[in-house]
């Protein structure tokens, strides 16, 4: 399936983490940015699972005109781990805030806003 997207791996730096992670975007403006964040036991490659011969998330939501970053949680993907402190759900709500901002910053500045969207884990913290 050819889709009109392009689509790399990233990190976002976040206070003194770095989050990996994968941006998809349309070949024309976006109409907003969509950061997705995954459930505990997974990573950021769930929003790419895909049935045979069908398109994902990413490419599916890049297809329909939103640029997509997709974020590994600390600890997840490529994302390294965090101090213990920073590991309880606050301190991820802290981490994962400053990594919206160096998002926006990054992709989403020219868009129209910015939608959260959460798998399990990933929704509770959204």
């Amino acid at each position: 399936m050819s889709l009109s997207t392009t689509r790399k791996p990233i990190l976002i730096r976040a206070g003194q983490s770095d989050l990996s992670g994968v941006y998809a975007k349309p070949l024309s403006a976006p109409r907003a940015l969509i950061v997705a964040l995954h459930g505990g036991g997974n990573s950021a490659a769930i929003f790419d699972n895909t049935i045979p011969g069908e398109a994902g998330f990413l490419d599916t939501a890049a297809s329909l005109g939103y640029a997509v970053l997709a974020l590994d949680r600390p600890g997840y993907g490529a994302s390294r781990q965090i101090a213990e402190e920073l590991s309880t759900f606050d301190g991820q709500i802290a981490l994962l805030r400053l990594a919206l901002i160096a998002a926006w910053e990054q992709y989403g500045a020219d868009e129209a806003g910015i939608v959260l969207l959460g798998q399990s884990f990933g929704g509770s913290s959204s």
